[in-house]
């Protein structure tokens, strides 16, 4: 895997805190603004009361009639000699009436509470609002490109993979919280220049690197080997990569990549640089190579075995005998993006796993 990070390393991959709020104390003309309110809700709601009860001038009150006659009989009642026929209908229209009055009782409760709910505190002195969940120290901007198996999207649309489980145990031991940025590797490069992206994954030191970024402990092996088509298996199998571009082959390699002294020398070579088509993606690499285009490509052979995979491109592609590079690769912290003491909590977190075996536990999980 080094290799193809190194590759990629060569060429040229939270909110904050809400504030908090205060609750001032009450003032004389908040109180008085209130009790008005109080006030002309409390004669609304009487005058409604007041009309289904059939109050008001001239008019006879049936619910208050209907109480006198309970209690004294009909004959004591002055209102009832002109409404005794009509009782029955009064005693049915009780129960609806009573209703009524028990909904008017409620809403004027109910208003009250409102209204004191929004009263200021009778406290003189702030009141601050409860404060957050204790947030991560610190926020990473982890940039990432699809190379499965050590970066991908899963198919509930997480990003996963080897590097990307690693960097957010990291992440956690250093008390921080991890944002990953989708991008092409040279894309990301750029960012990890200007600081935008803080962290790039699965990298090669390179003296061209190190002029923006730091570099942690190498934390995994990689290694870069050459694939073609099965059918150009058997012609192309004793042609070096040098030879390769000596006769007219044409090589898919990814924009960024750093893939060892020997292919990068090739690379930049005015001779031999025309041998070498680029792509901004891993897997256009593949395309190519199976539509024709293209006669061979270098890749990881992990992240080879997943696309083929995915693809169903395994008995169509093979890997050469030729292994064009190795080494370990590293995290790459930007300068301008990441300060030096967050860059040294997540160097002793990765030693820390190392010398535990987590670390190796994780890769061995993903190379099984």
């Amino acid at each position: 895997m080094a290799g193809k990070r190194a590759d990629r390393n060569a060429s040229g991959d939270g909110q904050s805190p809400a504030g908090s709020h205060t609750v001032l104390a009450p003032t004389p003309s908040r109180i008085g603004g209130v009790a008005s309110s109080v006030v002309v809700v409390g004669v609304v709601i009487a005058g409604i009361v007041a009309k289904w009860n059939g109050a008001g001038a001239g008019h006879c009150n049936p619910l208050s009639r209907w109480r006198i006659c309970a209690g004294r009989g009909t004959r004591a009642c002055p209102c009832c000699a002109a409404h005794t026929a009509r009782r029955s209908r009064d005693t049915i229209g009780l129960s609806r009436r009573l209703r009524r009055m028990r909904t008017a009782r409620l809403l004027f409760g109910g208003v009250s509470l409102v209204l004191a709910a929004c009263q200021p505190s009778s406290s003189e002195t702030p009141v601050a609002a409860v404060s957050p969940p204790a947030q991560a120290a610190c926020m990473l901007n982890v940039g990432w490109d699809p190379w499965e198996p050590y970066q991908y999207e899963d198919a509930g649309g997480a990003v996963s993979g080897m590097d990307v489980e690693i960097i957010r145990q990291l992440a956690a031991d250093a008390d921080c919280g991890v944002s990953f940025v989708r991008g092409s590797w040279q894309d990301l490069l750029a960012q990890v220049r200007d600081g935008t992206v803080d962290i790039l994954m699965g990298a090669t030191p390179t003296a061209e690197r190190q002029a923006y970024a730091r570099f942690s402990p190498s934390y995994r092996h990689e290694t870069f080997a050459l694939f073609t088509r099965k059918d150009d298996a058997e012609a192309l199998a004793p042609k070096t990569l040098t030879q390769l571009t000596q006769t007219g082959r044409h090589i898919g390699v990814t924009d960024g990549y750093y893939y060892g002294p020997v292919a990068t020398q090739l690379i930049l070579d005015e001779a031999t640089a025309a041998a070498f088509v680029t792509a901004p993606l891993v897997e256009l690499n593949y395309t190519r190579l199976v539509a024709g285009e293209i006669d061979a490509l270098l890749d990881d052979p992990f992240v080879a075995a997943a696309v083929m995979r995915r693809k169903g491109w395994d008995q169509q592609i093979v890997q050469h005998p030729q292994e064009i590079t190795s080494g370990e690769v590293s995290l790459m912290y930007s300068k301008a993006g990441l300060d030096a003491s967050t860059m040294d909590k997540l160097d002793a977190a990765l030693q820390a796993r190392k010398g535990s075996g987590a670390l190796e536990a994780v890769i061995a999980k993903y190379r099984e």
